[in-house]
């Protein structure tokens, strides 16, 4: 997309690079025609003056333009990059949020993309320009004198030598050092997220120590690339002096010999000093290539993350019938489900209850799409859930999972999640619904109340009403409660409940709960074990059988 603004740079790059290396052999020229004191010829004198000064203009503006360009286009490539990344991410599946930490997602997002913007700004122009310059002034060499071009030739391949194998060493240990510090941001997070658990069991010097031993580790790694990388110029500039004293005594000679002029033997010197440059800048600068490149590795190994596209084209329009048939689930090749035959009609209350690990939340997560069955199908309607759109499909469906996430925002724009265009009206009585209205109408701001990460002027329980509120202001057709009241007083959840009991015909509830009194008044119980459908039935049949329900309620 920055094709004419690319080969824009990379002329004006070119014609600052070519004035550059133009200019030594006019002051070459101009020191020789100063040596012939007897001969003085004041006017060409000036002449030279004029065209060094027009030269250092051109290169002024030609790098102004450069620079202005090039930060365009870097921003611009950063900020689309961004946007790919995080689109990206918005496809993916649970899978990879389940096997990537987010310390590791965040280091992408944030200091990877940023070390790409380096291509733009640095690397491009120098290149073009280390590339040219060296061309340029290679013909001007040979044109001054051929043996002692040859000579500067035949070292300097010597450093592209060395340096091949320093960047090689380079390039892994920057890959290994991303990858460490994506480690270290995951453990700062997490450590944040769970200092309460950490402090409870005194796992405070544990948790430092574990840090301080990767935040070494991560130090040396850094260390190692440095100093490797740091090799480079010393090397490169060694072999640079030997060929300027080479050149000063050969030339020296034949200036003696009146071999050659003594402006030529300034002018090739100079351009023996820069055509060192941009082979010295070339291996500095692979490094911060070697740098981006794996950053850019990394982006584009998410990038090219492979997406379980089931976003299909029918719309949703209401919810009549669920279907499970034989529905079959695995993770990380452990079953978690095992042939799930289930029927869900409309305006029923079902409850799915079992032991910790039976998979009553796996059922959701499928149900929702967050994964991909492996077996069977989920039908709604008569056809599969796969066939409508994601949109229409979730507007039919309104979610309160068991882990509470409220966004850094006021209490009402984090009501009206579930419903941006929800008016005052809707909002008061989603509130009133959930008793929430009470503890929100005792803030100072009251619905304005502005919510913040580990905002501790609002209890788990409080937070959890809000988030309830906020699932039942959306039109739905499908409520589901993923253990969605265990954070809330009785009082409360008993309002809940006559929530749920009183829900028009036409909705449908599916609920996760361990408390008999959340189960007890719904229509179908819906019993699991190992990842199988044991028991379906009322409270009251499943009761009597004194089967795996029976056993289930003895110990709630």
């Amino acid at each position: 997309p920055y094709k004419k603004q690319l080969i824009l740079v990379s002329i004006t790059t070119t014609i600052s690079t070519i004035c550059t290396i133009l200019t030594p052999k006019l002051i070459g020229n101009f020191i020789t025609e100063l040596a012939n004191i007897k001969n003085l010829n004041i006017k060409i004198l000036i002449n030279i003056l004029i065209f060094i000064s027009i030269f250092y203009l051109i290169n002024s503006i030609s790098s102004l333009i450069e620079n202005y360009y090039m930060n365009i286009i870097s921003e611009k490539a950063i900020a689309t990059i961004k946007n790919e990344a995080n689109t990206k991410l918005s496809k993916l599946t649970m899978n990879y949020y389940d096997t990537h930490k987010s310390g590791e997602i965040i280091t992408k997002i944030n200091n990877d993309i940023t070390n790409i913007s380096t291509l733009f700004t640095q690397i491009m122009p120098k290149t073009i320009n280390y590339i040219i310059t060296f061309i340029g002034i290679l013909i001007l060499m040979l044109d001054i004198n051929i043996n002692l071009t040859l000579i500067t030739i035949i070292i300097l391949p010597l450093t592209l030598f060395l340096s091949k194998f320093i960047i090689k060493a380079a390039k892994k240990n920057y890959k290994l050092f991303y990858s460490k510090h994506g480690h270290l941001n995951s453990i700062i997070e997490e450590s944040y997220n769970t200092k309460e658990i950490i402090s409870l069991h005194n796992n405070c010097e544990i948790i430092s120590d574990s840090f301080d031993k990767l935040n070494k580790d991560l130090a040396k790694t850094s260390l190692k690339s440095a100093m490797i990388t740091s090799l480079i110029n010393p090397i490169s500039s060694l072999i640079n002096y030997s060929i300027y004293i080479i050149i000063i005594l050969l030339g020296s000679n034949l200036v003696i010999n009146n071999k050659m002029n003594i402006g030529d033997i300034y002018t090739f010197i100079q351009y023996s000093k820069q055509l060192g440059s941009p082979i010295n800048g070339f291996s500095s600068l692979l490094t911060s290539i070697q740098n981006s490149l794996a950053s850019a590795e990394r982006i584009f190994t998410l990038l090219d993350e492979k997406e379980e596209n089931h976003n299909g084209k029918e719309l949703l329009n209401n919810i009549d019938i669920i279907e499970f048939k034989n529905v079959q689930f695995s993770y990380a090749n452990t079953p978690i489900l095992k042939n799930i035959n289930l029927t869900i009609k409309k305006g029923e209350k079902i409850a799915i209850i079992g032991e910790t690990g039976s998979g009553k939340s796996t059922i959701i997560n499928l149900l929702m799409q967050f994964y991909k069955i492996d077996k069977g199908d989920i039908l709604i309607n008569n056809k599969s859930i796969y066939e409508y759109d994601l949109n229409s499909y979730y507007q039919n469906i309104s979610l309160i999972p068991q882990n509470i996430n409220l966004f850094e925002d006021t209490i009402e724009n984090n009501l009206k999640k579930g419903k941006f265009e929800a008016n005052l009206e809707e909002v008061l009585n989603a509130c009133n619904t959930t008793n929430s209205l009470n503890f929100i109408n005792n803030l100072p701001n009251k619905l304005e109340h502005m919510i913040k990460e580990n905002d501790n002027t609002l209890s788990e329980g409080e937070k959890q009403l809000l988030t309830i509120t906020r699932a039942i202001i959306k039109d739905y057709d499908l409520l589901i409660l993923d253990e969605a009241t265990s954070s809330i007083d009785s009082k409360n959840e008993q309002n809940i409940q006559k929530f749920i009991e009183n829900l028009p015909k036409d909705k449908t509830a599916i609920i996760i709960a361990h408390k008999l009194s959340t189960i007890i008044k719904a229509d179908k119980i819906i019993v699991l074990k190992n990842g199988e459908i044991k028991e379906i039935g009322n409270h009251n049949s499943l009761y009597k059988e004194k089967g795996e329900y029976y056993s289930l309620l003895q110990s709630l």
